[in-house]
């Protein structure tokens, strides 16, 4: 599998090392989506999602055991495991997954954004990248650019996706994705709220947050800015916990 190789080498956090040793019985193990995207921005996160071509609940569960941590199932159907382990005095969530397809570049054409379509094999020398998609040249360049047409005609929470990783990574959405982060933007009524809140509250908490979130979530969905304003704080605020204020809002947004 070809492999890229930035000028600006990712940045590993010292548990990435620690994985490899604990995994070098499982060759077929990859770094994917938000972590490596962080390395390259030389942040640490402290997520780390895995994709192997078996099932991931086992890898998941050693690393629980070998970490001395927990293990959780998120998906069986999936091959979807959770470790939620101690480093160094913090606490990490390792998601370990199955790909999503065939094989590793089917997973990755099935994301959401290029800067999160990249992969790294965890048995090697954590400097090349698998990147079908271009997503380091996007990552670098600040773009966001979907990965394909149907991106989010597929799951339209993903527009929301789209204003916040805009604003937590300083990204310009392209204009193609543009374009259909608003129309995905006419469907979020159509979800249900719990799929909405998460990223309503990472956009509040977002750099660019309160009246300044809302008018990029205005902006990108195609609505005026004095209307959202009138969709309420009040919703936003209890978004966490009340699905039915996030389908009220998510309602005000997108009619």
């Amino acid at each position: 599998m070809e492999l890229v190789y930035p000028d600006r080498s990712p940045a590993w956090h010292d548990l990435i090392y620690t994985l490899q040793d604990l995994l070098i019985e499982y060759p077929d193990v990859y770094l994917v989506g938000g972590v490596v995207r962080d390395a390259l921005r030389e942040r640490f996160a402290k997520d780390i999602d895995l994709a192997t071509a078996g099932d991931g609940r086992p890898v998941a569960r050693h690393l629980a055991n070998a970490l001395k941590g927990d293990f959780y199932v998120l998906d069986a159907a999936r091959g979807v495991g959770r470790a939620l382990v101690p480093f160094r005095g913090e606490r990490w969530v390792i998601d370990v997954a199955q790909f999503r397809g065939p094989s590793l570049l089917a997973d990755l054409g099935d994301r959401d954004f290029t800067v999160n379509a990249l992969a790294v094999p965890l048995q090697g020398e954590l400097n090349g990248i698998v990147d079908p998609l271009g997503g380091v040249h996007d990552l670098f360049r600040k773009g966001l650019r979907r990965c394909s047409e149907h991106a989010l005609q597929d799951d339209p929470v993903r527009a929301l996706r789209a204003v916040r990783q805009s604003l937590a990574f300083d990204l310009r959405i392209e204009p193609a994705t543009l374009a259909d982060v608003r129309l995905a933007g006419q469907h979020l009524h159509e979800v249900p709220g719990n799929g909405c809140a998460m990223n309503l509250w990472l956009c509040w908490r977002a750099p660019s947050h309160g009246a300044d979130c809302w008018l990029c979530i205005s902006w990108a969905v195609g609505r005026s800015p004095a209307r959202s304003r009138r969709c309420g704080y009040g919703s936003l605020a209890g978004c966490a916990g009340l699905a039915g204020g996030v389908a009220a809002v998510i309602g005000g947004l997108s009619a």
